[in-house]
């Protein structure tokens, strides 16, 4: 496994973002701007993973504005060289170290996008929580071509350790 090093992300970080999930499909690609935002915004929720040839990975999230205890985690990518490492699971347990205020995850997933439900539920796994699963938004609603999303939901999430070494 190559060394990846674990960080918050910048808003420098912003175009590699933007790059990162255009070649992360099902991912739906916002605008470049839209990733600098994260990096300025949102840094202190989310995180980047580098290796020696750039971002190899990333978790971009914020707290909920109504529920400041639940993280909603908005994209997970991880680069074709980074899969098969265990690096999403990584980014969510540092970034979940980072935070032990945040007592529950959400998110919302297409029905067809089996890696981001195994990882989730490996997360519910990981922290001894419940995992929820429940139609959010239609597939008429989201736009030509794109499936539902599904609001899933783990918590309350189990006391965590520190995270590990990037």
């Amino acid at each position: 496994m190559a060394h990846i090093r674990l960080r918050a992300p910048t808003i420098s970080d912003g175009p590699a973002l933007h790059s990162l999930i255009a070649a992360c499909p099902p991912l739906d690609v916002n605008s470049a701007y839209a990733y600098h935002l994260i990096g300025w915004h949102h840094s202190d929720t989310s995180i980047a993973a580098e290796d020696d040839e750039g971002l190899v990975g990333a978790v971009t999230a914020y707290r909920h504005p109504k529920h400041p205890q639940t993280l909603f985690v908005w994209q997970v990518a991880v680069h074709e060289r980074g899969r098969g490492q265990g690096l999403a699971v990584r980014m969510m347990e540092s970034l979940l170290a980072r935070l032990p205020e945040i007592t529950r995850l959400e998110t919302t997933i297409g029905p067809s996008n089996r890696a981001s439900h195994a990882l989730f539920t490996r997360l519910a796994d990981n922290f001894e929580s419940q995992i929820h699963c429940e139609a959010l938004i239609p597939a008429e609603a989201c736009g030509l071509g794109h499936e539902a999303e599904d609001l899933v939901s783990v918590g309350p999430l189990a006391q965590r350790s520190p995270p590990r070494p990037s």
